[in-house]
């Protein structure tokens, strides 16, 4: 990220990402807190070795619909697996910009625990739990998202 903003001639920016977007918005916070104002994480999952989680509970929909998702091939659904459990390189306490963790309470691709397991642990972090909300319709709460985020650049 830091390579394309210098293309881009940004100094500081904010960061934004969704599923397993969200993540590397994080660590853009994590790693980068002299560029990045603050940052959004929409649905993500936590780490894969996240102590204290049931990282799979909830996930049983999910299963129900892969075959779906890959019968056109399964090589973008193998890349983001293989993403989704691989060490993040930082911990999310280590974030000091301000960051918002924001989650669907009906998630059935990304249970809302990982959102609570978050926010929970970026002390820099506000949770924003979107009542009826799922892992797409979430994106319904983005114009406040960025609000938030134009707020704090």
């Amino acid at each position: 990220m830091a390579a394309i903003a210098d293309a881009l001639g940004l100094g500081r920016f904010a960061v934004l990402g969704h599923s397993g977007g969200g993540p590397h918005a994080l660590a853009c916070a994590a790693l980068l807190p002299a560029r990045v104002t603050a940052a959004v994480s929409v649905s993500a999952p936590a780490p894969f070795d996240a102590d204290g989680l049931d990282w799979f509970a909830g996930w049983s929909w999910l299963a129900g619909v892969d075959g779906q998702a890959i019968e056109q091939g399964n090589e973008g659904y193998l890349e983001d697996t293989l993403a989704a459990v691989r060490p993040w390189g930082f911990r999310p306490d280590a974030i000091e910009v301000p960051a918002l963790i924001m989650h669907g309470a009906r998630d059935k691709m990304v249970p809302p625990a990982h959102g609570d397991w978050l926010a929970a642990r970026c002390p820099a972090a506000a949770s924003r739990v979107v009542p009826d909300a799922g892992h797409i319709t979430v994106l319904d709460s983005a114009p406040g998202a960025l609000a938030w985020l134009a707020a704090r650049c």
